[in-house]
């Protein structure tokens, strides 16, 4: 499900990035986008968060390192950087 559409982030993506540590509603925010723009989303990020820590009944966070934080943007990086040498290879 979208959960920004401003930026396209879906709930999976949110809940990814709490997954791989990360330790605050800013700090996903930060890194996946959402709730960058119009902030609309930015309640329905804290609900996915908070089912999230009930749900693994462990604090999220201990261990972030800017590699987690970053991994949806290298994920998208790569994606854009596929295509691109696709369309080069094409023409």
């Amino acid at each position: 499900m979208i959960v920004c559409h401003c930026r396209i982030v879906r709930d999976t993506e949110i809940l990814d990035v709490a997954a791989v540590g990360v330790p605050t509603l800013g700090a996903i925010c930060r890194s996946t986008g959402a709730g960058t723009v119009c902030g609309g989303c930015v309640p329905a990020v804290r609900s996915l968060l908070q089912r999230f820590r009930e749900d693994t009944c462990e604090p999220v966070g201990a261990r972030l390192t800017l590699e987690h934080a970053l991994t949806p943007q290298f994920a998208r990086l790569a994606s854009v950087q596929s295509a691109l040498e696709d369309s080069h290879a094409a023409a």
